[in-house]
């Protein structure tokens, strides 16, 4: 049972390596960092932000919190495989609802009124 628990955990922390690096990309980039990767995802445009460096801050934060509950997760797990399972599955279902609610709310506070709003908020 030793071993499953460790696993999990460098699972859990291998999963949050990425997110990771996207936040801190995101909290050095100069131009607007889009949140999603691809497809029909806004790619938003320096004069559609009010304040760049603020935007790609809160898309930091928002990606850092993602990573920081895998890690949680992964090291619960360390001490109760079944706390770890379910704080997983806290931070991977409300999780993607609470980063859309997120994301949205970035956008109402740092995109331009008069610009094109990205499809998610249409």
């Amino acid at each position: 049972m030793i071993f499953a628990d460790l696993l999990f955990g460098i699972i859990c922390g291998l999963i949050a390596l990425p997110l990771i690096g996207v936040a801190v990309w995101a909290f050095n980039r100069r131009s607007p960092m889009p949140f999603f990767a691809g497809g029909v995802a806004d790619n938003p445009k320096p004069e559609d932000i009010t304040d760049v460096k603020a935007y790609n801050k809160a898309i930091g934060t928002l990606w850092l919190c993602g990573a920081i509950g895998l890690v949680i997760s992964g090291v619960v797990s360390f001490f109760s495989m079944t706390v770890g399972i379910v704080a997983l599955l806290i931070v991977c279902i409300p999780g993607i609802i609470i980063l859309i609610v997120g994301y949205n709310r970035i956008q109402s506070k740092y995109f331009r009124q008069s610009s094109a709003k990205s499809p998610i908020t249409k």
